[in-house]
């Protein structure tokens, strides 16, 4: 009859946007707007943020990200058909020609969206969209990899920078955020690793991961002009949560305790920006924490 439909077709719409979410990861993302927001605060210093621009970077880097994680799987598919069937390419519920159309289409439009924000965030995106790729490319067969996935992490801060302010006026405090999250996902990265290769993380990543964050106070608090009282706040309260993480991943429970590293890059940021003197800001940055910690609940971030 015209009009009606049966109740398996009408499931099947809302389990196949299911499995699109769960490709994408998209419970990640508000730990990527967080990191764009952090790259706008330190290109905009005292100054007014451009929130049109930062917007804009912000849709590019969600693009990049959620792209990227679709054309991983599309990648890994035969791998997850032995390892994890459950996966939306290897349990049908996405074909994966589908999804590679989906991950390069997505990576596409970041571009256009990243030039609007302006010339440096565009060029910012397509060197984003260079290191995923490149990750995803090589990731199961160059152990070094993690560091690829880390500067991932680490140019969606220069996009962010580059859509506030162009040219970059202030490499010195965004290089130390970029590189201490990149090294910080890089660590987390390699006990992923461990766990997925049936063994016990070590103990020197999970300490690496839990410190690496801290190396940006030698830069930021000289430019940032905030008082003590918010970075010591945000600070105990990021450090609670990785020592947290880094609990779980000594006791054997890894992917609970990557699923709050991840989540943790919104604190981590949430520290920056009290270092940067933007508390106000900080305050958003712990919504995102807590709407990645809630995402996780029903989508894995993993």
């Amino acid at each position: 009859m015209i009009g009606r439909t049966t109740p398996g077709r009408a499931r099947a719409g809302p389990a196949r946007v299911r499995a699109v979410l769960e490709l994408m990861r998209v419970s990640n993302l508000p730990t990527v707007w967080t990191n764009v927001l952090v790259g706008a605060a330190v290109a905009a210093g005292d100054g007014p943020i451009p929130w049109s621009a930062a917007l804009g970077a912000a849709v590019a880097a969600s693009l990049c990200y959620v792209g990227g994680m679709v054309l991983n799987d599309v990648v890994d598919a035969r791998v997850d058909a032995r390892e994890r069937p459950q996966r939306p390419i290897p349990s049908a519920r996405v074909s994966r020609d589908g999804a590679a159309w989906l991950g390069v289409g997505l990576l596409i439009g970041a571009v256009p969206v990243a030039l609007a924000a302006g010339p440096g965030a565009g060029l910012a995106c397509v060197a984003l969209i260079g290191a995923v790729v490149a990750y995803d490319l090589v990731h199961k067969r160059w152990p070094a990899s993690v560091l690829l996935m880390g500067l991932c992490r680490a140019l969606v801060y220069v996009l962010g920078a580059a859509a506030a302010a162009w040219p970059l006026e202030r490499p010195v405090p965004l290089l130390s955020v970029s590189l201490a999250v990149l090294l910080t996902t890089a660590a987390f990265t390699l006990i992923a690793r461990a766990e997925a290769g049936g063994r016990r993380p070590a103990p020197a990543s999970v300490a690496l991961a839990l410190a690496l964050p801290l190396v940006p106070l030698a830069v930021l608090p000289v430019i940032g002009g905030a008082g003590p009282l918010w970075p010591l706040a945000a600070g105990t309260l990021m450090l609670a949560w990785l020592f947290r993480s880094a609990s779980l991943a000594l006791r054997g429970r890894v992917m609970p305790a990557v699923l709050g590293w991840i989540a943790g890059l919104a604190l981590v940021d949430t520290w920056f920006l009290t270092l940067l003197g933007r508390p106000g800001l900080a305050a958003v940055s712990i919504a995102c924490f807590a709407l990645t910690v809630l995402s996780h609940r029903r989508i894995t971030g993993t």
